[in-house]
């Protein structure tokens, strides 16, 4: 092997373990904001099993709001970009609705800390990752990303 070969080949991999720690920052803002978007679908879906099982008729109601949650979610994992500020927006409507139509500010407070609170940071976390993947921090899903192309063309 060639001293220039193998100085493009050691350049390739520095690069391109550049771009998996990249990709590890992205991938750690969508988890985050995945693991926040868990405390509300828990608890909606304990809420679902509960009345479901005691027989009550509001778990009609839950069952729709965890399926409106999951394709949220789902939405905003695979397009951060647009679905972590429609889990913002979301997020800030409910809030803004629980406590211009409760009564018990308590309870309200509670609800809002444990069911929309999760929406709108994991919102900003799922924005945060879909920012970084469009401007270039994550590595591209064809042809590799980063600055592997000006290695391989000899600019670099």
């Amino acid at each position: 092997m060639r001293v220039k070969d193998w100085h493009e080949a050691m350049q390739m991999a520095v690069v391109e373990s550049e771009n998996r720690t990249e990709d590890k920052t992205v991938r750690r803002w969508k988890l985050i904001g995945l693991g926040l978007l868990g405390i509300p679908i828990l608890i909606v879906t304990a809420l679902t099993i509960g009345e479901g099982i005691g027989g009550e008729e509001g778990w009609w109601g839950h069952l729709i709001q965890l399926a409106v949650g999951l394709a949220i979610t789902a939405g905003a994992w695979y397009f951060p970009r647009v679905g972590g500020p429609v889990l913002a927006v979301v997020g800030t409507l409910l809030t803004v609705m629980m406590l211009t139509e409760g009564e018990d500010l308590v309870a309200e407070l509670s609800s809002i800390a444990l069911l929309f609170a999760p929406l709108i940071v994991a919102g900003v976390f799922f924005t945060l990752a879909g920012q970084a993947d469009r401007r270039g921090d994550a590595p591209q899903r064809q042809g590799g990303g980063g600055h592997a192309h000006f290695i391989r063309q000899g600019r670099l």
